[in-house]
């Protein structure tokens, strides 16, 4: 209601300028879509539809918007978020740019109020289930599109240009950011994964990404671990929890070696393997990468081998190696993607990665990648959506993987590893 009251007051004033007739090109559109990673990728179905355009996003996406050449100009909403003076100088800088045209995607109150003080001629929102009450004041007469648990959010967004069908593809950048080193220089089929979330109740148990590394290590592949911080922590765990571990330096080559001995990973029914069988063994070398044999240049990467099952899994770790903007660049490099429901599925998504998500408590129907993905629904009824995220509960039993399950994610992997091998370019760009 403040924020309605806000705008009445300044309604007058705004009303007035707008009579001055504002100096600049006509036609101008503004974009609002201040969520996070995920739904930025997805909301950039509609980039192309729009043309040129302005945008209101949260700064973690700069390193999307910075690199997009449909862009003109960005503004963003974190700093102003706690101030009502830094709000109301945001609102008044967005008018003066005279836009004809504003849509909201992420339609809360304090982007509604400033889409409104835009006294633009056509302003679109998503209508969600979630909406507050202040929704109903704040967008009278604006357009709205309805969305519901079952409306697949591209869909929705691209409604909101008048457009009903999935015909424009996702673009995170244009042209796409090429890092002036690729870190990269393996031919292998390499499969990239995210063993966390931003959203801690989206991350699978260690027990679940055992299953699925034994598919993996049935394949000659790669694994590359994406992340940043703590993730770390959670591959070492993956690696090396109920280990005894013993480290070696080698000084003339400089390289660490740890031989990580520990209990065998589980068949893909769950059942543990007799414990008096050969342990498997984890190396750990972290090495600077001077040789032309290795696959990284300039810069210091782990590389991990362990046994998952009955074959070896390289794993390669470049957890804090590659910075945000060059995450898009990077996931275009794998040929599979693996995580729970994250932006960096949606990330791979928009760049035509295959992709496995393990949707845990979210729904898929809302949204879920349209690019070449399997999705992996779990048997428990779902709890958290895209405009009403839950957090801070343990939604492991979501994560639980039937036979079924297993099974496809073997099949959707075997068949892309089959195509990759037989492809006549597959070699190193």
């Amino acid at each position: 209601m403040i924020y309605f009251l806000i705008y009445l007051l300044l309604y007058p004033y705004l009303f007035a300028m707008k009579k001055l007739k504002f100096k600049g090109e006509k036609g101008k559109i503004l974009l609002i879509q201040t969520a996070k990673i995920g739904d930025y990728a997805n909301s950039t179905v509609i980039f192309e539809k729009l043309g040129k355009f302005d945008v209101l996003i949260d700064e973690i996406n700069l390193a999307f918007a910075k690199h997009d050449s449909r862009i003109e100009k960005i503004f963003t909403i974190n700093g102003v978020k706690r101030k009502k003076t830094s709000k109301l100088g945001l609102a008044l800088e967005l008018f003066s740019r005279n836009y004809e045209s504003v849509y909201v995607l992420m339609p809360n109150s304090l982007n509604l109020f400033i889409a409104r003080c835009t006294l633009a001629k056509n302003i679109v929102a998503v209508h969600h289930y979630a909406a507050s009450s202040d929704f109903a004041l704040l967008a009278l007469g604006m357009k709205k599109v309805p969305h519901t648990l079952q409306d697949l959010t591209l869909l929705t967004y691209l409604k909101t240009l008048g457009e009903s069908e999935l015909k424009y593809e996702k673009c995170l950048q244009k042209p796409l950011f090429i890092p002036q080193e690729n870190l990269i220089k393996s031919g292998k089929f390499k499969i990239g994964v995210s063993l966390s979330a931003g959203n801690k109740m989206k991350m699978p148990p260690k027990h679940t990404w055992e299953k699925i590394f034994e598919i993996f290590a049935k394949f000659d592949c790669e694994v590359y671990i994406f992340g940043v911080g703590e993730e770390a922590a959670l591959l070492k765990n993956l690696l090396a929890e109920n280990t005894d571990k013993k480290q070696t330096e080698n000084p003339s080559d400089g390289q660490i070696c740890a031989n990580l001995a520990g209990s065998d990973t589980s068949e893909i029914c769950g059942d543990l393997k007799n414990a008096n069988e050969e342990q498997p063994k984890a190396q750990i070398c972290s090495e600077s990468s001077t040789g032309g044999e290795s696959n990284f240049s300039s810069q210091i990467c782990d590389t991990y081998v362990k046994k998952f099952g009955e074959n070896e899994l390289k794993i390669i770790s470049l957890i804090d190696k590659i910075k945000l903007e060059e995450l898009p660049f990077y996931l275009s490099q794998m040929q599979l993607y693996a995580s729970s429901d994250t932006g960096n599925y949606y990330v791979a998504d928009s760049v035509r990665t295959p992709t496995i998500c393990l949707m845990g408590p979210c729904f898929a129907s809302e949204q879920r990648g349209v690019a070449d993905s399997l999705v992996i629904n779990s048997n428990l009824s779902p709890v958290s959506s895209v405009f009403k995220t839950v957090r801070d509960i343990d939604a492991s039993a979501f994560f639980e993987l039937s036979e079924q399950n297993l099974a496809d994610i073997e099949a959707f992997v075997k068949v892309r590893y089959i195509s990759y091998l037989s492809r006549e370019d597959n070699f190193l760009c």
